[in-house]
C-alpha cells in the first residue's frame, strides 16, 4: 500500500508540500516508489490507496498496480493515518501488509525487504525502518540521554536514541486488528542509512535528494550494508 492524499497539498513551513506527482530525476516520485516495491519479489500488487478524485496515470509497466479510491469516512481532514490503514485492509484479501511512503526516495530495497523478511519468517508480526542517532539529545527542553549534572560523555558512550524513520512498515492483518496501529512493543526494527530517512517535504528536500539520485547513488546504495 502506498498512500496518496490530495491534503498533502498544504504549505509546511512557507513551502508546498510534495504529493507524489513531483519528478525527481526525470520520474515522479509515485514511479520511482512504485517501480522500487514492486520490485520486491514477495509483493503481488502495488495499490495507491487515494481520495484524489481526478484521474492520473504513472508510466510503470515492470509491476502490477492499481488504483483504489479511499472512501468518504476517511476523507476528513483530522485522518489519522491508522483510519486510512483500517479502511485499506478491510476492503482487500491478505494477511500481509506493506506500507511506503513515496516521500522517501533513498530508501534501499534492502531495508524494505529485511522488514519483509521479519514478517516472512514468523520474527514477529510488525516491522518497521529506524534511525539511531547517537548523540546528545534534548526533549521538550530537557537532557534526554545524559545528564547537566554529570561531565559530557564521549560519543561512543552516549546511549543511543531510536527513532521511527517513517518511510516504510510491514505488519500482518492479525497486528493491525489486535493493536489498530503500524507498530506496538512487538515490533521489530531495522536500522537504516541516516541518508535512507531523507523524507521529501519540500523543494530543498527534493533537490538534496535530486542531487544523490543524478550522482549515481539509487544504483550504488544496495551495495552498501548496515
Amino acid at each position: 500500500m502506498i498512500p496518496l492524499s490530495k491534503d498533502y497539498d498544504k504549505f509546511m513551513g512557507g513551502n508546498k508540500t510534495f504529493s507524489g506527482f513531483e519528478k525527481v530525476s526525470g520520474k515522479t516520485l509515485l514511479e520511482r516508489i512504485v517501480e522500487k516495491v514492486g520490485s520486491l519479489p514477495e509483493v503481488s500488487r502495488v495499490d495507491l490507496f487515494t481520495n484524489i478524485d481526478r484521474p492520473f496515470d504513472l508510466n510503470v509497466t515492470t509491476c502490477k498496480w492499481s488504483i483504489k479510491s479511499r472512501p468518504p469516512s476517511v476523507n476528513h481532514e483530522n485522518v489519522c493515518v491508522e483510519e486510512i490503514i483500517e479502511s485499506y485492509i478491510q476492503s482487500v484479501g491478505g494477511d500481509k501488509f506493506l506500507y511506503v511512503s513515496p516521500r522517501y526516495q533513498l530508501l534501499r530495497r534492502a531495508s524494505i525487504q529485511a522488514c519483509i523478511d521479519i514478517i516472512k519468517s514468523n520474527r514477529s508480526q510488525s516491522a518497521a525502518t529506524s534511525i539511531n542517532n547517537q548523540r546528545l539529545s534534548w526533549y521538550q527542553g530537557k537532557p534526554l540521554n545524559f545528564s547537566l549534572a554529570e561531565k559530557t560523555p564521549p560519543v561512543s558512550e552516549i546511549e543511543k536514541v531510536m527513532m521511527e524513520a517513517g518511510g516504510c512498515y510491514t505488519f500482518t492483518r492479525e497486528h493491525f486488528e489486535k493493536h489498530k496501529k503500524r507498530v506496538s512493543m512487538e515490533t521489530v526494527f531495522v536500522e537504516i542509512f541516516k541518508w535512507e530517512s531523507l523524507e521529501i517535504l519540500n523543494p530543498n528536500d527534493r533537490n538534496v535528494v535530486e542531487l544523490l539520485l543524478d550522482a549515481g547513488l539509487d544504483e550504488l546504495n544496495e551495495r552498501f550494508t548496515n
